[in-house]
């Protein structure tokens, strides 16, 4: 008994260690009117491991996701009840080696409420939901006008990542400024961009930050995580 929880728990190490377990894309920018009936986050999970898995799900809101605004998760099994945000211990998504599923989404119904907020849409390898696998940032904007909008900012990335004590971003063309945020969701730094700069991070603590980037307008364009050594 003792060996077969020894290799199960090996098993779990080196499936979590080489991130197998795939989010496309790496972040997500949603913006919409109040008056939005609902819009929709979709992505997609990929298993690039050699062998089926399961795995299990949360949602992580900040402080600011305004308690009006109603949300729906959808992944490779159903789409739940508005306000469930963790998979249930019972029902896991298993998924075979090489599959790509692009059922999953978040759907949020904002009520006629403005505001902007920060969740962490996170798989796990357990259904305790402690051995985190990937994260999904979402940044929501529910302005005062426009149509919903899914900004998805590929071609721009930060490097060094991880990072010691700076970063660069790679296109800052119509980047306005960046601002970085620990996983608590508070705001740590704010940087102007512009070609060739370098932004300093040396006092920040080790761990993960996000970073989000904003063109000219203030929109974020995309958000980031950053690894801080």
């Amino acid at each position: 008994m003792r060996r077969f929880i020894l290799l199960n728990f090996l098993l779990l190490f080196v499936w979590t260690a080489n991130s197998q377990i795939v989010i496309n894309p790496d972040s997500l920018s949603v913006s919409a009117a109040p008056d939005t009936v609902q819009f929709i986050a979709p992505f997609e999970v990929t298993n690039n491991y050699t062998s089926t898995v399961s795995f299990w799900w949360k949602l992580h809101k900040d402080d600011s996701f305004p308690e009006e605004w109603k949300f729906q998760i959808c992944d490779a099994n159903t789409c739940y009840f508005e306000g469930v945000d963790q998979c249930p211990g019972g029902n896991p998504n298993v998924m075979p080696s090489g599959v790509t599923n692009n059922n999953f989404s978040i759907k949020i119904k904002p009520k006629g409420v403005s505001g902007s907020s920060l969740a962490y849409f996170t798989i796990y390898a357990d259904a305790d939901c402690t051995t985190e696998v990937v994260t999904l940032p979402v940044f929501f904007d529910v302005g005062t006008s426009g149509t919903p909008e899914i900004t998805v900012g590929k071609e721009l990335t930060l490097y060094p990542n991880p990072t010691v004590d700076k970063f660069m971003l790679n296109n800052p063309k119509g980047i306005s400024y960046l601002e970085i945020y620990n996983i608590a969701g508070k705001k740590m730094k704010t940087f102007d961009v512009s070609f060739g700069n370098e932004y300093p991070v040396d006092e920040l603590r080790n761990g993960l930050y996000l970073v989000r980037i904003l063109d000219k307008k203030g929109k974020v364009v995309k958000v980031v995580r950053l690894s801080k050594k």
